[in-house]
């Protein structure tokens, strides 16, 4: 199939957007779809680069022509390329209804106020709230953060992606999380689990685009894997390393689905299998 590139279409007064749009799906295009999350006055942040400065809102999601997706997340330490990396961070408010809303929150507001609370500025945004009105049992509020102001152990106001759809009272409790891709590492931490693949080494406190499906290499525990009879399916350990499901299985763990091993493997084989990853589309 012919490819066409996009700055070249007819741009003539009176022809519509949606006969460019047409024109370039027809044709192909052969470039990453990011979609949206450029942070206002950042650069693009290339595929395989790493950068100190956050260029994107954490989870942005990119897709290569081939169908891989890659989200857009953060090192709370260091990172391996082939790894998987999980989320070390607990719950920002944890949901044990200790904390509650410092203000009533009206029907149909786009903010909420929390009282106490020591975080940086937008430290939140692509994290989760949920809140549970008082007396409005099944109504719960769960809602995306889009902003948070400064919070030096004192009130901050959280922005949400909607509007609330009941009255929250002063008194109603809530929990709140960061994005899942704001802390990642590859601690040996069964209580953890991985969210992507590094595209690239990343130190700590740096952002780089991490794999969450498609095509992926990713590092075995151990060799040998695709070895026995139909097995094909793979999961993260502990540290991010594969383990096949038939020997998770004989340990009675529960370990995380990763995907399954694209090529055929015969016996003995023990190279480190090529992955189609399955963490999120």
């Amino acid at each position: 199939m012919s490819r066409q590139d996009l700055s070249a279409l007819d741009r003539d007064i009176g022809q519509t957007w949606s006969r460019i749009i047409q024109e370039a799906f027809k044709h192909g295009i052969d470039c990453d779809i990011i979609q949206g999350g450029l942070l206002t006055g950042k650069t693009e942040q290339g595929l395989y680069a790493v950068s100190t400065i956050k260029n994107y809102i954490l989870g942005t999601r990119r897709i290569t022509p081939d169908g891989r997706v890659y989200k857009y997340s953060r090192a709370g330490a260091i990172v391996y390329s082939g790894n998987g990396a999980q989320n070390i961070q607990g719950p920002f408010i944890a949901d044990d209804g200790a904390t509650s809303l410092a203000a009533k929150a009206l029907l149909g507001a786009t903010t909420i106020t929390i009282a106490t609370q020591t975080v940086a500025a937008n430290a939140l945004v692509g994290g989760y709230v949920i809140i549970y009105p008082n007396g409005e049992t099944g109504k719960d509020q769960f809602r995306k953060i889009t902003a948070n102001t400064l919070g030096e152990g004192t009130t901050i106001t959280v922005t949400l992606d909607g509007p609330l759809s009941v009255e929250c009272a002063a008194n109603s409790t809530l929990c709140a999380y960061y994005s899942p891709y704001y802390s990642l590492s590859q601690t040996n931490d069964p209580y953890a689990s991985t969210l992507c693949v590094p595209a690239a080494y990343c130190a700590g406190s740096s952002f780089f685009w991490g794999q969450t499906w498609g095509p992926c290499r990713c590092s075995p525990g151990a060799a040998g894997y695709g070895a026995d009879s139909a097995e094909r399916q793979m999961c993260f350990g502990g540290n991010g390393s594969l383990f096949s499901h038939t020997a998770t299985i004989a340990t009675s763990a529960q370990y995380q689905h990763a995907g399954f091993i694209i090529p055929k493997t015969t016996q003995g084989n023990d190279d480190a299998p090529l992955l189609m990853l399955q963490i999120s589309v």
